[in-house]
């Protein structure tokens, strides 16, 4: 085999490969069941398993799901080692991710304390309490008003925050009396406690978040990938009878809303 034809086939094995990379879709999710989470032999699984398998088949690319911890979630979104991914719709991710323009789920942000606890009524009734977060979750920036609530003269913090790893965990320290409230979301809470039951446990509606699909910025070709996968989702939502439940992603809204809490 001459010099030629050698080159010819590197050249070409190359492209092949090149070619099949870019017809992957890596999709990245944090555990939240019951919506996503890993099996015990390694699966991605959960409620919106078939939802985005059929939303990335029908764009026709090839699915790799990959579990991560949510400290480090989105700054893999940010660096594109996450290409596709479903998050919470604010107005701070708006500008480093690629949104699709529509939404059909949403999350409840809430906050759980015991019978015992005096109800939750806003952020500044949190002064002098103990907080349970998830660690590496932000709850549409409300985690960093909790952490940034100080004494104006001191400049000391009025919070004590306690992190969790896991929402079970999270759970177990109010169940134990090490924290006041958890402020989490409701679906992964509801989940937890099937397996950490906790009575006399109470909660508030703080606020509702939209959830939707959104692309890392730095995707080669991210307009034909994001226009793919959006008819994919459509075709799969249209065969599921939940093409009309998409709704726009209210942008004025959710600026009103930020601009309310500042």
């Amino acid at each position: 085999m001459n010099i030629i034809n050698i080159t010819t086939l590197l050249l070409l094995g190359t492209q092949i490969a090149v070619t099949a990379a870019e017809k992957n879709i890596h999709f990245g999710y944090m555990d939240f069941a019951p919506w996503a989470y890993t099996s015990p032999d390694g699966q991605f699984q959960g409620t919106t398993n078939e939802e985005v398998k059929k939303t990335v088949e029908y764009a026709g690319y090839k699915l790799n799901a990959h579990e991560y911890p949510a400290k480090r979630y989105y700054t893999m979104l940010m660096t594109g080692e996450i290409q596709l991914a479903a998050v919470p719709v604010t107005l701070e991710l708006k500008e480093k991710v690629r949104y699709f323009d529509e939404y059909w789920h949403s999350l409840k942000l809430t906050a759980y304390y015991l019978n015992s606890t005096p109800a939750f009524d806003g952020i500044k009734s949190l002064a002098g309490k103990s907080i349970v977060l998830i660690r590496g979750y932000n709850y549409g920036k409300l985690a960093d008003a909790i952490v940034n609530l100080k004494n104006t003269q001191t400049g000391e913090s009025l919070i004590k925050v306690i992190y969790a790893d896991k929402h079970e965990q999270a759970l177990l320290l109010i169940k134990a009396g090490r924290g006041d409230y958890l402020i989490d979301y409701e679906l992964p809470v509801i989940s937890a406690l099937k397996t950490v039951p906790v009575d006399n446990l109470k909660s508030t509606l703080i606020k509702e978040i939209y959830l939707t699909f959104s692309l890392a910025k730095n995707t080669a070709n991210i307009d034909d990938v994001h226009s793919s996968l959006d008819n994919g989702w459509k075709q799969y939502l249209k065969e599921t009878g939940n093409l009309d439940k998409l709704k726009k992603i209210p942008w004025d809204k959710i600026k009103a809303e930020s601009t309310s809490e500042n």
